[in-house]
């Protein structure tokens, strides 16, 4: 069964290298999708193409659409998982897909969903999004394995995720309502949804967003799990298909569970075997040791 590792990048030129290194295995087929950077990205993937038999190509789009445009190009019947190439993988990673498992989700840190490339498609894709795209995707598919376990990291970008893919502050202000716009259709969140989490956490990206959510509320808010959100729907689907790594060979060192601070231990984590329980911001920890759980928060620093 053939392998296909996909993609879609901008303005990544100093990770894409090593980004791809991590992914990389003489086998696998790489398909990245550009959306026409301008920093020297696409010249760099030109000269790494024949050393990692890169497909590469170039299409103005989210990175919903530039995910859904490269998936396309993965050979027909590939079991595919989609990377992102600001980050670095570890041998989790590669481990998963040798399992031959379709219909697999997994990750800490970084995520990935591990699929036939037909039966993504036949489910619709990927949408229109610059945020939550994983999540909305993940809402709507088939969960039959999930592994709680870190399989990457990307290094903490200094004054958010969108100041390094714009230069001005126009240009970051314009591209972060947009990631906030998409993060509630992604997320499939109500205005109570909003609300609730503002009254919970009191931070102002919840204030931003309920002031958005008539916008996002026109351009259509993707809801796929009835009464709950997609991140929530996600996490029960996770919990329900959940594996004991070490069953399938993976090391303990990396195995970590991460849940909203919101979502009662005592209701959902009844088929969690883990002991250690930490909290981390809005974030409740589930690690098999404190080597993982040292390991995540290093990188979320």
């Amino acid at each position: 069964m053939k392998i296909c590792i996909y993609g879609t990048v901008f303005n990544s030129v100093k990770k894409v290298e090593n980004s791809i290194k991590s992914v990389f295995k003489p086998d696998y087929d790489i398909v990245i999708v550009d959306s026409y950077s301008s920093d020297g990205t696409w010249e760099k993937l030109q000269k790494l193409r024949k050393e990692y038999n890169l497909i590469l190509l170039r299409f103005k789009s989210s990175r919903g659409k530039g995910r859904d445009y490269a998936l396309k190009y993965c050979p027909d019947n590939s079991i595919t998982a989609y990377f992102d190439l600001d980050a670095m993988y570890n041998e989790n990673f590669h481990k998963l897909l040798e399992l031959n498992l379709n219909f697999t989700h997994a990750g800490a840190i970084q995520w990935t969903y591990i699929a036939e490339k037909n039966y993504i498609i036949r489910m619709g894709g990927w949408k229109d999004l610059n945020s939550a795209e994983d999540v909305e995707l993940e809402s709507r598919l088939k969960i039959d394995n999930f592994f709680p376990l870190i399989i990457g990291y990307n290094e903490r970008v200094i004054g958010g995720r969108e100041s390094r893919y714009a230069k001005s502050k126009l240009s970051i202000y314009k591209r972060y309502t947009r990631y906030l716009i998409d993060n509630i259709r992604g997320n499939g969140y109500t205005l109570s949804d909003l609300i609730n989490l503002y009254k919970k956490e009191g931070k102002k990206k919840w204030i931003y967003r309920i002031f958005l959510f008539p916008i996002a509320k026109v351009k259509g808010i993707y809801r796929n799990c009835g009464n709950i959100n997609n991140t929530t729907c996600t996490i029960l689907k996770d919990i329900e298909a959940m594996k004991e790594p070490k069953d399938f060979g993976f090391s303990d060192d990396y195995t970590i569970f991460v849940l909203p601070k919101d979502m009662a231990p005592e209701k959902y984590t009844l088929k969690i075997d883990f002991r250690i329980i930490k909290e981390y911001h809005n974030l409740l920890l589930y690690a098999k040791n404190e080597i993982s759980l040292k390991n995540f928060i290093e990188h979320m620093k």
